[in-house]
């Protein structure tokens, strides 16, 4: 199930409506469409019985069509568990027909999911227990291009062409983008050398009138002095005068050193402008995926479910199950190799209690008690409990 699953139907039925019930309880997560989907993970082995009921069902259950009902799995006289451990990763896991046909290698990732069940007697003939418990890890990894600052940029020197705009060495000029009100170019190759521009800004001198102008230099601290001796690099450059008095040189409380020691290095020029920002590619591992709907990502997750059933004689019998879990992954994530990121964290809950009177061989009552509660916690880079206190810790050390 997906956000937006509306236009998926069940038994005629849109998906949001359809009717999701564990033990006789309701267990839809209607906060959002998000289609077939139940408030915690359902594993398959902790269900007993599973019901699609497509034909008009009995008033009881109500809400008509389109009913999925699930019986938790109860204890027996006997003991009885098992042990589950699947692992899923690119080195296992066949690529799509897709890919394979257009050559792309499938994206990297690695989960973990394991479980563990037992059931049995408490009272043999009268009491049973059925507890599972169930995790999963999932780390993923995507290639991340941030961006960041070219080495003279870093130093207060920012460049530029004589009557254009700067684009990246990606960028495809064209008659059109040259007589725009703002007219762009690429202004850099693909290693960071600037590239002179062959014609004059104007859509009517593209391709006819050849460029006249200069790179151009400027510095926020004052004139560069030694212009005709500056590096590639700008790491030999010299200011003098100002053009601020109260800007004669790097910021002194050392935030401005130490946001640039943090600031990763260009590796390509795909991105930004190219002569002032660039980009720097890295490998983002992010721990776990999700959104604010908790469907159709992997997420790390820990999952207890127990359920106890009680016959006090052959007439009266009651029976309860619990459900908690705890999913979390990152969320805002880092831009840079050692940024700051945030987390999601949901706790969703199920609890449901029978109590079942047979009165006579045509007369039962049933007695049904059920909760089930979701939610998302999203915490920023600042409230993350992983990074928080290290970043309170940087900012508090500059009187941010």
């Amino acid at each position: 199930a997906i956000f937006g699953a509306n236009n998926t139907t069940f038994a005629g039925v849109a998906a949001s409506g359809v009717n999701i019930q564990r033990d006789g309880v309701m267990v839809n997560d209607v906060r959002w469409p998000t289609g077939v989907n139940a408030a915690t993970r359902v594993n398959p082995d902790m269900v007993g019985e599973f019901r699609m009921v497509l034909a008009p069902v009995d008033a009881e259950i109500g809400r008509g069509n389109a009913q999925i009902q699930i019986v938790t799995r109860a204890g027996t006289n006997d003991f009885h568990g098992g042990v589950v451990w699947n692992v899923q990763n690119t080195a296992l896991d066949p690529n799509t027909w897709e890919n394979n046909r257009n050559g792309v290698s499938p994206p990297w990732r690695n989960m973990h999911q394991y479980s563990g069940f037992v059931g049995g007697p408490i009272v043999k003939n009268k009491t049973f227990f059925f507890a599972l418990f169930e995790g999963q890890l999932n780390k993923i990894r995507t290639e991340y291009n941030a961006l960041t600052l070219t080495p003279c940029a870093r130093r207060g020197v920012y460049r530029f062409w004589d009557r254009w705009n700067n684009s990246n060495a990606l960028y495809v000029p064209s008659a059109a983008s040259a007589g725009a009100a703002d007219p762009l170019i690429n202004t850099v190759d693909r290693s960071g050398n600037p590239f002179k521009p062959l014609w004059e800004p104007g859509a009517e001198n593209w391709g006819v009138t050849p460029y006249t102008g200069e790179l151009r230099y400027a510095s926020v601290f004052g004139e560069i002095a030694n212009l005709d001796t500056l590096l590639d690099d700008c790491s030999n450059v010299q200011f003098t005068g100002t053009w601020d008095p109260n800007r004669t040189g790097p910021d002194p409380s050392g935030y401005i050193d130490d946001f640039l020691t943090r600031l990763p290095p260009v590796n390509n020029y795909d991105i930004g402008d190219g002569l002032n920002t660039a980009g720097s590619r890295w490998a983002r591992t992010l721990k776990g995926a999700d959104n604010l709907f908790g469907v159709g990502e992997d997420t790390y997750r820990r999952q207890i479910n127990v359920r106890v059933d009680h016959n006090f004689n052959d007439r009266h019998r009651v029976s309860g199950s619990w459900s908690w879990e705890k999913d979390w992954s990152d969320d805002s994530f880092a831009n840079w190799p050692d940024g700051f990121g945030g987390k999601n964290i949901r706790r969703p809950m199920v609890l449901s209690a029978n109590f079942v009177s047979s009165i006579s061989p045509t007369l039962i009552n049933e007695f049904k008690f059920g909760m089930s509660r979701t939610g998302t916690n999203v915490e920023s880079p600042l409230t993350n409990p992983e990074t928080g206190s290290q970043l309170e810790e940087l900012l508090a050390q500059f009187g941010t």
